[in-house]
């Protein structure tokens, strides 16, 4: 996998999940996932994946987890070595919640911004996006326990941009530490693989554990558990970082003047 970013130090590869209460689940939320590799560390988390994937017979050109672990799939075995992938490299795991009915109506005053292009607060998915990109960014500036060398380039499978083609966007704003953001299909760089199975693994365990808390009382099966398993061993390897947008709601309704309920 060839990144042509010379002036870059560290690439994020990131992936979103929604959640939709029409779909049956607990909330109207958006999360992204991103997962940082040095650059010089790329080529051999590419390589160590593609001998995990032939270890475990994965035919599939293009990594999706969803179809990797559906039906009796479960693979518990390629759970674990994809886990112990990220933890024996250290890869750092964020996820961000965009909680939509608690910020989207409030916050689409922002819509005096929207070019046609990048901008548009009419749309949740971009909202999440925004602040998604905003505040972690503020987290790579000041969280000196991430010891992550910048500059910093993200890459995104198609979501809210690079539906037709890829789109990149450069921010050359000199306190922005994230320097662009890349979108295109996930074929073209195999990475993507890892926030998709990191997404993956987090949307089964949370669902689990939403009807738990629903007293649904549901039984594990081998794919939760093994879901389980992993998150817990990525969050005991201090690699798990979690940025809900909720914590810093007071403050931006202080700076756009709204009361968050």
């Amino acid at each position: 996998m060839n990144i042509p970013f010379s002036n870059i130090e560290t690439l994020f590869f990131c992936d979103e999940s929604k959640f939709y209460l029409n779909n049956g689940d607990f909330e109207d939320a958006l999360f992204y996932f991103a997962i940082p590799v040095h650059k010089n560390e790329v080529k051999t988390v590419n390589d160590e994946f593609d001998a995990i994937l032939k270890k475990h017979r994965i035919q599939s050109s293009v990594f999706h987890a969803t179809r990797i672990f559906r039906g009796k799939k479960h693979r518990p075995d390629l759970i674990k070595d994809i886990t112990d992938l990220i933890i024996s490299h250290g890869l750092l795991c964020f996820c961000f919640k965009y909680p939509k009915n608690a910020v989207f109506e409030q916050t689409k005053l922002l819509d005096y911004l929207n070019d046609g292009d990048m901008f548009d607060f009419n749309d949740p998915e971009f909202q999440a996006l925004f602040y998604f990109l905003i505040l972690l960014n503020t987290h790579l500036v000041e969280d000196q326990r991430l010891n992550l060398p910048g500059p910093y380039q993200m890459f995104f499978d198609r979501n809210v941009y690079g539906k037709e083609d890829t789109e990149a966007f450069n921010f050359p704003h000199p306190n922005f530490a994230i320097k662009g953001m890349t979108f295109c299909e996930k074929s073209n760089i195999s990475l993507l693989a890892l926030p998709d199975f990191f997404g993956y693994v987090f949307r089964q365990v949370k669902n689990f554990q939403n009807k738990m808390d629903a007293n649904q009382n549901p039984q594990p099966d081998e794919l939760i558990l093994a879901c389980q398993e992993s998150l817990l061993a990525i969050n005991k390897a201090g690699l798990f970082f979690l940025i809900h947008l909720q914590d810093y709601l007071p403050n931006l309704g202080k700076a756009l003047n709204i009361n968050f309920d």
